[in-house]
């Protein structure tokens, strides 16, 4: 049974998705962020036999010489195991899609990609040299926190216990702030540019995360932790709730004083919060595993430590998988990303 594609406005995708488990970056808020950054946003279901299997979001980008490609960050998402004939329809839709808006390619990494049957399904993966920082990570460090304090602490490196200890010791102090968080939002972005010039990522426009904050305010969907040390705010976090997960999102911190350990206080009060509003999963974000493969993730390893010692796990997403419609594009594409991925390598 063919398998059908249906452009939907995000009413009827909060409809069909409610109640259901998605990623993060497969739900309509998030579309709605991607859409506040200037970019251009698809909601579609997925239809089989008259009846709604599946959904996901379709993000453009823009790419150097004015060409662009499309990203389904960790989808599409279905309901049941899709069939045989799922990527044969799906790759006759997309270069559809890609030839309407001139995009280069689509890239799409399920979160179901990683099952044998299902990768025989879907195909050749993208080479491990196409990712970086502008897509969603391949891997994640998550905690479960539906233990006591005493266990969470337990579960820590001593490093991390003693830090922790030492921080409260010398008088830092974590505030959780679940309200007016335009109150702290320009020392939050003093602290990400810093941070940003320190680990050497790139990092959005003022108005982005002006326009995040504001959202999730709106949404109360999130909370702040603001540390703080001598009188000075020397780090502010924003985190997001969503399903049974607590999400660290953004982080700003700056570059003095780091041997008083608020970055290690500000997780453990931000993972004490979490408890404390009944989720059962803390998630740190993008990890890098040891012994990585990946050339980008490598860059990662230093915080990825951090993380690593506070106790929990690894996940693994599905690999990327690109659906090609302008083949001479995508070789510059992949050309340009090798080569820089060979310098990096050098370094």
């Amino acid at each position: 049974m063919a398998y059908i594609f249906r452009e939907i406005n995000k009413g009827e995708y909060e409809n069909l998705t409610e109640g259901k488990s998605l990623p993060l970056t497969q739900n309509a808020f998030y579309g709605e962020w991607q859409s506040m950054n200037s970019k251009k946003v698809w909601r579609y279901s997925v239809e089989e036999s008259s009846k709604t299997v599946g959904v996901f979001q379709v993000v453009k980008n823009n790419m150097a010489y004015g060409k662009s490609y499309l990203y389904v960050p960790h989808g599409p998402v279905f309901f049941k195991e899709p069939g045989v004939e799922f990527m044969h329809d799906f790759d006759k839709f997309v270069l559809d899609l890609l030839m309407k808006e001139r995009a280069i390619f689509l890239r799409f990494d399920p979160t179901w990609g990683l099952r044998p049957q299902v990768r025989e399904l879907i195909g050749s993966v993208a080479p491990k040299y196409l990712y970086d920082g502008s897509y969603q990570p391949k891997f994640e460090w998550i905690l479960d926190i539906n233990k006591s304090e005493e266990e969470l602490l337990a579960w820590m490196k001593k490093v991390n216990r003693y830090t922790i200890r030492q921080a409260e010791r010398l008088g830092v102090t974590v505030e959780i702030v679940r309200e007016s968080f335009g109150k702290y939002f320009n020392k939050f972005y003093e602290l990400i540019s810093k941070t940003a010039a320190r680990d050497e990522f790139s990092h959005f426009t003022v108005e982005y995360y002006q326009k995040i904050f504001d959202a999730c305010e709106k949404d109360r969907n999130a909370f702040l932790t603001v540390g703080s040390y001598g009188g000075e705010v020397l780090l502010v976090n924003l985190y997001l709730k969503f399903g049974d997960t607590v999400y660290f999102l953004f982080s700003g911190s700056d570059d003095s004083e780091r041997r008083v350990g608020y970055t290690y206080l500000a997780q453990w009060e931000a993972i004490k919060e979490s408890k404390r509003l009944g989720y059962k999963i803390y998630n740190f974000g993008g990890y890098a595993p040891e012994n990585c493969n990946y050339i980008f993730y490598k860059k990662w390893s230093g915080f990825s430590d951090f993380k690593r010692r506070f106790g929990g796990r690894m996940i693994e997403y599905g690999d990327f998988h690109d659906i090609v419609g302008d083949k001479f594009w995508y070789l510059v594409y992949k050309t340009k990303r090798f080569v820089s991925s060979l310098l990096r390598n050098l370094k």
